[in-house]
């Protein structure tokens, strides 16, 4: 009866193991590619002379503007209208 019950939580608890490895080797691969897309971004603002401090939020000549408000200073809405060349 024990030994039932043993084999029954053994195979529970090697699913739940390898789920586990699973897990970790998907938030390793999602890590990794935080890690390049923060470089790419870094790389982009850097290039662009824009730092990103908070999602919706610019920071532009040392002004922090947020983004997602309807109305705009002229110069971010002039700086996000502007034509850009990649």
């Amino acid at each position: 009866m024990f030994g039932r019950k043993y084999d029954f939580l053994k195979r529970k608890c090697d699913g739940l193991e390898q789920r586990i490895n699973e897990l970790d080797r998907v938030y390793a691969m999602l890590l990794e590619r935080h890690k390049t897309l923060a470089g790419k971004v870094k790389a982009l603002s850097d290039h662009l002379g824009v730092s990103f401090i908070d999602v919706g939020f610019t920071t532009i000549g040392g002004k922090k503007y947020d983004t997602q408000s309807q109305t705009k200073p002229a110069d971010l809405k002039a700086y996000q209208e502007a034509p850009r060349s990649v």
